[in-house]
């Protein structure tokens, strides 16, 4: 398919020139964004194909290629958002999975404080019940010292 391209190309199957450059034909234009939509072998040059296409559609208005032309360049479009979209929501994950690490780590952290208040505080009412038994200790001793 490379080597048609090429030899298409190559003969100037051109329709028109612009300041030194020739305008390559609707068929070129076509192949070209084809062959940027890439083979199993290459990465598809997404860019490039959509730019190739983009020039059909608005040199060729009424070649046979345009429908197919503006099909793929919505379908690139699509494509280009679907990613950026994935690339967002994977951000977002990411921010989230770390936020999710920090709660769970100051979760930690203020369980381990509330055991410790938990056994302060329990500390707390075993010294206040000492406390009462020595009030009241207390008191029947001063009651017995009065009489």
């Amino acid at each position: 398919m490379f080597l048609t391209i090429l030899t298409v190309m190559i003969t100037g199957c051109a329709s028109g020139t612009q300041k030194g450059y020739t305008i390559p034909s609707d068929t070129e234009l076509y192949n070209e964004g084809m062959w940027s939509l890439g083979a199993k072998e290459t990465i598809p040059d997404l860019k490039k194909a959509r730019m190739r296409f983009d020039t059909l559609v608005k040199t060729y208005p009424k070649s046979k290629y345009t429908p197919f032309s503006e099909t793929l360049i919505r379908m690139i479009d699509e494509l280009q958002t679907g990613n950026q979209e994935v690339v967002t929501n994977r951000q977002l994950l990411e921010k989230l999975q770390a936020e999710k690490v920090k709660l769970a780590r100051d979760n930690e952290k203020y369980r381990a404080e509330n055991a410790t208040l938990h056994q302060e505080n329990e500390k707390l009412k075993k010294d206040i019940e000492q406390l009462k038994n020595l009030e009241l200790q207390l008191d029947k001793r001063r009651g017995r010292s009065r009489k």
